[in-house]
């Protein structure tokens, strides 16, 4: 499991304000090699004018061979 968190201040204009969290978990599957991962991103951009927030799933496997 792996969680990060990111809160910043003037990124892309004078008083802007952005914040990000994500959480990703990581599975192995033995019997065939392969770990199945899931992410999961929030971002957030506020500057006085109108964003939506951003939201990002990111689903995957590797397999080793």
């Amino acid at each position: 499991v792996g969680i990060d968190y990111y809160d910043g201040s003037d990124f892309q204009s004078n008083g802007s304000d952005t914040k990000a969290w994500g959480i990703a978990v990581v599975q192995k599957v033995e019997p065939i090699n392969t770990d199945v991962y899931l992410k999961y991103r929030n971002h957030d951009f506020d500057d006085g004018t109108s964003f939506d927030n951003n939201e990002a799933w990111v689903l995957g496997a590797r397999w080793k061979f």
